[in-house]
């Protein structure tokens, strides 16, 4: 993996843990629709990156 691909990984994996965290404390539970909504968009650019990855070659 690219540095720049374990850059962005381990910080949408930190995002997620405060997300997380922040919902734990403000509500007492996990809130899964923020989560479920980020996740989305992860993988949207990780899916956007790969084909122009793919485009490039």
């Amino acid at each position: 993996m690219t540095n720049k691909l374990k850059s962005f990984l381990s910080s949408i994996a930190g995002v997620l843990v405060g997300i997380t965290v922040v919902s734990i404390i403000q509500n007492g539970e996990i809130d899964w629709g923020t989560i479920g909504t980020f996740l989305f968009l992860i993988f949207l650019i990780l899916f956007f990156r790969l084909g122009l990855n793919l485009y490039k070659k």
